[in-house]
Formats: C-alpha cells, structure tokens, sequence
C-alpha cells in the first residue's frame, strides 16, 4: 500500500469548476486501487480534503489529476480496463484484474460515451510508418517500372 497525504502547502481545487477553494470543510480516506506492478496489487490510500467552493456554493471533492471524483480506481486503471474490454469479456477482464464484473462494466461504459477522453491518439499521417496499402502500392509501382 502507497499512503498518500494532500500537501497542505497547495491550496485545493474544485473538482466542479476549477477554482480554488479556500476552506476546507473536512477529510475522508479512501483506498484506490492501480495498475498492479510485475505481480503486486497496487493500492493507494489517500486523503481527500472535502472543500467548500465558493464559486459553485457546494462542498465539493478537491480535484486530483490521477483519479475522477468518488472513484475507486486511478485514470490509469480506468484506461487498461478499457483496451482490455476491446479484447475480452467484460467477466474476462473482471477475473484477469480481480474485480468486480459491475466495476469494470462500469468503467467501459464511461469510455464508450465518451465522458473519459482518451489523450493517447495516434496519427498515421504523422508518423513515417507506412500503413499495408502504402507498402503494397509502392511495391506494385516499382514491379511495373
């Protein structure tokens, strides 16, 4: 297990709007679960500082970059749950992780419509890497030179 405190030096933001708050009404913990390394269960312990946001007038989750608000499981997680969804059943992958079959439905249908955009597109057009049509069709050009 990895204990995460919040560093009090920084002043939290609402996960809502994006301000900043300046109060902080309370904290919870919560234990999230990560990528595992090599055959090691990652868990995070963390503290979350519950804020009051002036903007929004709410008390609110402070926003953290590596997991959504009220989830169990890192963006990171979210995202592998998601590729291994393309390729196996959702009761697959949920025995693969060790997770629940609800969670991981769970997590795939927030990809599918969209609410997680992922940031990892990548372009052929971009790239010097020839696609299969490109290599055949400059294979044929050059036989018939």
């Amino acid at each position: 297990m990895i204990y995460l405190e919040p560093d009090n030096r920084f002043t939290p933001v609402c996960h809502v709007c994006g301000s900043q708050a300046r109060k902080v009404h309370s904290q919870d913990v919560r234990t999230i679960r990560d990528l595992t390394l090599a055959l090691v269960v990652v868990r995070l312990v963390c503290w979350f500082r519950k804020v009051y946001c002036t903007k929004c007038a709410q008390i609110v989750v402070e926003g953290l970059e590596f997991v959504r608000p009220y989830q169990r499981v890192t963006l990171r997680l979210a995202q592998y749950i998601h590729e291994l969804c393309k390729m196996l059943t959702v009761a697959e992958a949920a025995e693969h992780l060790g997770l629940d079959w609800k969670t991981v439905k769970n997590i795939d249908k927030v990809f599918l419509e969209g609410a997680i955009c992922v940031v990892t597109e990548f372009s052929y057009s971009a790239s010097n890497i020839s696609t299969f049509e490109e290599v055949i069709m400059a294979r044929s050009s050059s036989r018939s030179e």
